[in-house]
């Protein structure tokens, strides 16, 4: 699976989020 990290605007967080479009919730929980 191919996905790319993130950062979030509001938290300054880093998430992963995967291209099959799982939700920003599941992302950050990672």
């Amino acid at each position: 699976m191919k996905g790319s990290v993130k950062k979030d605007k509001n938290t300054g967080k880093y998430f992963y989020t995967v291209d099959i479009g799982i939700d920003l919730l599941t992302s950050k929980r990672k």
